[in-house]
């Protein structure tokens, strides 16, 4: 197996090995918690289980699952070795590829999935059948566009340049030109569409009176038997955290390629402290959903049923 150093500032200072493997151990419970317990409910009470939206936050929550479950536990033993990757080539591809590309990549497209739902109800009337495949696209294409970013990571075998990982790993050096369009592609384009999505859901919001939103959301849910637990804030505030901690990553990011190791030392320290606000996403995307009216009704009653042990369907 393969040992690989990784030769940046943060991976050779001693103490900012320790504060990071207390920062992903930290997030990496945190997120587990949070993350299960947000699936357990939605599969245990019916009425999340039927939501449209609760099917997008679903799909939503088990990619943060995979930020807790893969990368930082990975992120945190490389810590503990002292900034050596014991694992093989192939798997620190994954791993950091998974962080850096993937999943911001899914996450953006499913809150833009999030916002198109809300509006389109609140506008047109959707049958069953079309609201459906809705969620269904919803939840599969996000991760079909996210896991192709997979693809040129491992044919040019290296995530930005050959100053950020050491031979064997890395046999080809990317062009700056190329490493733009990559960041562009799965970075730059999904939240650009994100926040057009936001703004589409902000514009629907707004072409209704206030009395009238809901109303007509209820009566259209009612006609078709569509359960609609759709809460504007906590969609809005989870889609400015991920425009938030992703901007300056990315943008911090296509600076670092820029540079070399001499002169990138402040940069390499900023890049470090954005990913660990990109990974805290995985922590905070749950908490925001749990404090929902509908989610805390359906935790409550879940709790009850489980009390109980009836078995119910509530």
């Amino acid at each position: 197996m393969e040992v690989v150093k990784l030769n940046n500032s943060t991976w050779r200072d001693e103490a900012a090995l320790i504060t990071r493997a207390r920062q992903n151990t930290v997030l990496c419970i945190l997120g587990l918690i949070f993350n299960l317990t947000l699936l357990l409910v939605v599969c245990l009470a019916s009425r999340l289980r039927r939501s449209a939206k609760y099917q997008l936050v679903a799909s939503l929550s088990l990619a943060d699952l995979l930020i807790g479950m893969i990368y930082l536990p990975f992120d945190t033993s490389v810590a503990f070795h002292r900034g050596q990757w014991i694992y093989g080539c192939s798997l620190m591809f994954f791993t950091y590829g998974l962080q850096e590309f993937v999943m911001p990549t899914i996450a953006s497209l499913t809150l833009s999935a999030l916002c198109i739902e809300y509006a389109v109800t609140m506008l047109h009337d959707v049958t069953p059948a079309i609201k459906r495949r809705v969620v269904l696209v919803g939840v599969l294409l996000p991760w079909f566009l996210g896991s192709l970013a997979l693809v040129p990571v491992f044919l040019k075998r290296s995530l930005v340049t050959s100053d950020s990982f050491t031979e064997p790993c890395v046999h080809k050096e990317w062009s700056f030109p190329t490493i733009v369009v990559l960041i562009g592609l799965f970075g730059f384009v999904p939240l650009l569409f994100l926040a057009g999505s936001l703004l589409f859901m902000f514009l629907s919001r707004c072409c209704r009176p206030a009395d009238e939103r809901m109303a007509v959301r209820a009566i259209r849910a009612r006609s078709h038997g569509i359960v609609l637990t759709h809460e504007y804030t906590d969609t809005t505030f989870a889609c400015l955290i991920s425009i938030v901690f992703n901007l300056p990553f990315l943008l911090q990011f296509s600076l670092h390629v820029q540079c070399g190791d001499t002169s990138c030392h402040t940069s390499e320290h900023v890049l470090h402290v954005l990913d660990v606000l990109r990974a805290a996403e995985s922590v905070f995307f749950p908490v925001v959903w749990m404090l929902g009216l509908e989610f805390r009704h359906g935790m409550l009653t879940s709790c009850k049923c489980c009390y109980r042990n009836c078995g119910c369907r509530f």
